[in-house]
């Protein structure tokens, strides 16, 4: 293992969540983590919030959609607020989590670059190094496009199976051999667009 990696591993970074309506609350948490000697901050969201699915917003910033909710783009001026409130209190950014690495079920692999690039350029604006996956994290299986209801993401809801038999199901839906496969293919993409931006 080289220096750097060691050093890597001696960061000590703390998970939160972003909301906008609460950025007080962010500050006052990213100040706490400086007094306790964090020096960085992972988010699980950074990239997207969840809205209703009559929201009004525009197509283009729709990530994912499911059948109770929106993935969408959080605003880069929103990015830029959160980052500067983290860096303001001496933390760093090193990394976030990543939504989906392959698309829903019956749609082609390719489908899902266009929203893997411009994550990775909503990364790249506020300066983050890394990004993290699920390897074979399937986008949620939508009604409207199910060929047999009700779909695992329904049957989920309905707690009529549990979260491990939905993960099987969509495993099934998807091609559980198409999974390794295109996750790797996936990968590939997801790394040269990366190198491209410096992540």
């Amino acid at each position: 293992m080289n220096k750097n990696s060691r050093d890597d591993l001696n960061r000590l970074v703390g998970t939160l969540g972003v909301d906008m309506k609460a950025l007080d609350v962010l500050d006052r948490q990213c100040r706490e983590m400086k007094a306790l000697d964090y020096v960085g901050v992972y988010f699980n969201n950074i990239f997207f919030t969840v809205e209703t699915v009559d929201a009004a917003c525009d197509e283009k910033d729709i990530l994912f959609r499911e059948d109770t909710c929106l993935i969408v783009r959080r605003p880069d001026a929103d990015l830029l607020k959160v980052a500067k409130i983290v860096r303001d209190n001496g933390l760093d950014i090193p990394s976030s989590h990543f939504l989906n690495l392959l698309p829903e079920p019956g749609f082609p692999l390719e489908t899902i670059f266009a929203t893997h690039e411009t994550i990775l350029d909503m990364a790249a604006l506020v300066g983050l190094k890394r990004v993290t996956t699920h390897v074979g994290g399937i986008a949620v299986p939508q009604a409207a496009h199910a060929k047999r209801r009700p779909t695992p993401a329904e049957e989920l809801v309905a707690k009529t199976i549990s979260y491990a038999e939905y993960t099987v199901r969509v495993r099934e839906l998807y091609g559980k051999d198409r999974v390794l496969p295109d996750s790797i293919a996936s990968y590939r993409h997801l790394c040269a667009e990366a190198a491209k931006r410096g992540i």
